[in-house]
Order: structure tokens, then sequence, then C-alpha cells
């Protein structure tokens, strides 16, 4: 296995490649020795078949399906269902029967899309869904399974296919596949939540990437990975960032800071759409429990504490470099009154020290402003604390 990677690795600086041929019928009894595992493709097709036909389909497929809408149910108008316009004609839009699918290309207004909801029909390139507003509202609302297999399954495999630094011969394309990250990363935006094919192939290319090519999609794409357990974020998405993080430029390593901010309040403001919601079904799907986030956020911190303090060190307390892990910790400090999180962390004594000490009064500012949030913070985690201590008492 390693002299297959190594072989991958150097094949383009090999001369004489017609002497490598001789080596693919070993390399085609591996295909029939050798487990693969799940391929992409075929975990698609076996998916939508076993939704429309589970009796032909009897193993167990993995799904990292959004689940927060399934208790989602759009009421029935109480109006009477009247399509007339003035003057008695009808508009073409309206002109369908219910029984009939509404073509997506029709659509063209919010209002429509709430007349139609139950009878559209998606189009057959799903990569126009990331593009069309409207559809991305429907995507919100729909409890529709096999439209989340055809565009996640559509996704995973674009990425695969067009990623410029896992495919040989594929950089004449990077600025084609810089657009479709910007396009799949502003769809993230717009819907506030991640895409699980997404996060997959961060996770399965970041070892590869160079961290040079397409740079800013990748890092705003990484600031929308969905909370799960850090252990498997360290091996896959921490650990990858880390080495890049340490043999870059000044300029990589702030814009890895911001990437992680972002990932941060991105779980924060999540955390926090979840205690505002008043609908006790939805809290019985959600797959994060309170510690799970906690912790998962707790882990996130120190991480970015660890590679900030080793990151000072290596730039000598760079002034451009300070502002940004000042800026991360201006989020970490008001995570008790701001999030409503019990979670209360310090930064570490490698990055409070070259703050305190720094001739800039940019850097001493923003220091002195997170040190009072913090004591703000902890006061009210005292008296919280406090006041459910005496009414247990009472």
């Amino acid at each position: 296995l390693l002299f297959l990677r190594w072989l991958i690795t150097m094949f383009d600086f090999i001369d004489h490649k017609e002497q490598v041929h001789a080596l693919y019928g070993i390399f085609f009894s591996f295909l029939n020795d050798e487990k693969l595992g799940m391929q992409p493709h075929l975990q698609a097709l076996l998916s939508l078949y076993k939704l429309f036909c589970p009796e032909l389909v009897s193993i167990t497929l993995p799904q990292k399906m959004k689940k927060w809408n399934t208790q989602l149910i759009i009421p029935a108008s109480s109006a009477n269902a009247q399509n007339l316009v003035v003057g008695g004609k009808m508009s073409r839009a309206d002109s369908y029967s219910a029984n009939e699918a509404f073509p997506v290309e029709q659509l063209r207004t919010f209002p429509q899309l709430l007349q139609n909801i139950h009878r559209l029909e998606f189009p057959s390139q799903m990569g126009s869904v990331l593009t069309n507003p409207l559809l991305l509202h429907y995507m919100n609302c729909s409890k529709d399974e096999s439209v989340y297999l055809r565009l996640y399954y559509w996704m995973g495999q674009t990425l695969q296919e067009e990623c410029t630094w896992c495919v040989v011969d594929n950089n004449q394309y990077e600025e084609e596949f810089r657009g479709f990250l910007e396009t799949v990363y502003k769809a993230e935006c717009f819907l506030q939540e991640g895409f699980p094919s997404c996060e997959e192939f961060l996770y399965r290319s970041l070892p590869l990437w160079d961290g040079v090519s397409c740079r800013s999609q990748i890092l705003q794409l990484v600031s929308w990975i969905p909370l799960s357990t850090f252990s498997e974020m360290k091996s896959q998405l921490c650990d990858p960032l880390a080495q890049l993080f340490f043999t870059s430029s000044l300029y990589f390593k702030c814009s890895v800071l911001e990437s992680l901010k972002e990932l941060l309040q991105n779980w924060l403001n999540w955390h926090v759409v979840q205690l505002d919601s008043e609908s006790d079904s939805q809290f019985s799907s959600l797959n994060t429990t309170l510690s799970g986030l906690v912790n998962g956020v707790a882990e996130l911190i120190n991480f970015v504490g660890r590679i900030s303090t080793a990151a000072l060190q290596l730039e000598k307390s760079h002034t451009f470099l300070l502002y940004f892990i000042l800026d991360f910790y201006e989020t970490v400090c008001d995570i008790y009154l701001k999030y409503k999180l019990p979670l209360l962390i310090m930064p570490p004594a490698g990055v409070f020290y070259p703050a305190l000490l720094s001739m800039d009064s940019v850097n001493l500012n923003q220091l002195c402003y997170i040190m009072y949030r913090y004591r703000t913070n902890l006061i009210a985690a005292k008296e919280n604390e406090m006041s459910k201590k005496v009414s247990v008492v009472y």
C-alpha cells in the first residue's frame, strides 16, 4: 500500500511511464482481491434504490442527512383555493392542475413557490439548485429525501472529480473549480448550515492540500463544518491545518485564525437558535447534546490557543498576527452572556503576556476589552450559580 501511494505521488516525475504499464496487471489484481470500501457513486445509486425499493437493498448505508425539519408540517390553506385573477383570466403559472408537476423553470417569485411547493419538479441538473434562492428555500422546507440524496451525492462526486490537487492534470481547471467552491459557500451561507458532502470532501482533501490552491474558498468552507466529536475533527481537520499553519506564511496563519473564528461563531449561533426554538419535538431530534457542544467548543478554543502560542513564537509576536488571535478571543470572552453557553476559557499565557507587553496600542486596547468582558461574564456566571444554590436551599 505504501508503494502504491508513493507511485501515485511520484507518477508525474517518472520519465519512462511505459515501464509502469507492465505493473497494471498487479494493480488490477488488487481491485479483485482488496476491499476498496464504499464508493460515492455506488453509494448514491444504492441509496436511491433503497429509498424507492427498500426490499431490494438489505445493507445499511451511512446517512448524514439533516434532521431538524423532520417534524415540519406545512398546513393546508384554510381559504378556498381560487386561482382567478382580475378579469377572470388565469396566469400561465396558475393554470396547472393540483396533480400536475410545476416546472422549476417557471418559478419566478416567492408567492409562486408557496402556491406550488407540493408539486415542484426539480431540474435534472442539480447544480442549478445552488444558484437559485427559491429552490434553496424549498430545500429548507422539503422532507423529500430523494432531493437531498441527489444534491449531496452529485456535489460529493463533483468535488472529488474537479479537485485540482487530488486529480492529476487538473490544474488547468483551477479557476473553474474556484468558482464552484464559491457557489457552494454562498449556498451554505444562505442556508446557514454546511453540506455533509462538502464536509466529507474537506476531511478527505485537506491532508493533500498545499495551502495555496483555492485558499480563500477552502478556508471559507471550513467555517461551515458542522459540530461533531472533536476526536474526528482533530485527525481530519485540525492536524492537517496545523501542519500547514506552522510551515506557511504569516498571512496564511491569519487566514486560518479568521476561518476558525467564523467556525466557532457558527457553532455558537447554532446553539442560540436551538435555545430560542420552542418546539420540543425539534429538540428531540438533535444529534448534539449540550455537553457535547461544550466539549467541542472547548477543544476548538484550546486548539486555537496552542497553535496561537506557537505561531507567536515563530513570528516573534508580530502585531498583525496578534490582532487576529485577540479577535478570536473577543468571541471567546463573551460566550457565557452573548451565546448562553456555560463555558469560560481564558487565553493561554503564551497569548496573554505577548499582548500585555505589546508596544502596539491597538493590541493593548483589544486585550483590555477582552479582560473586561471576561470579568463581566465571570461575575454573571457566579451570580447565576449563587442564585441556583439559594433556590435549592429554600
